[in-house]
């Protein structure tokens, strides 16, 4: 898969990637200090997980988003 193939079908990933990206904000926002492990849990989950990365960058360089600092080569864009 390549970005022109996620450009086309972003309607699935923008919608996947804004329900996570709530879900995030809402884990990041308990309070006391269970909230505190909670989002600590889930940062240490998310930064484990390079495919996220590769997502999340995406995401953020789709139709509506202002974001366009890609960290991806060329070489790598081949294997999606």
């Amino acid at each position: 898969m390549n970005l022109k193939n996620l450009e086309e079908s972003n309607s699935e990933l923008l919608k996947s990637m804004d329900i996570f990206r709530k879900i995030e904000d809402i884990l990041a926002n308990i309070p006391g200090p269970n909230g505190k492990k909670v989002k600590e849990k889930f940062m240490y989950l998310i930064e484990k997980n390079e495919e996220y990365k590769a997502l999340k960058s995406y995401y953020e360089v789709m139709p509506d988003k202002t974001n366009v600092n890609l960290d991806i080569t060329p070489t790598l864009l081949n294997y999606f």
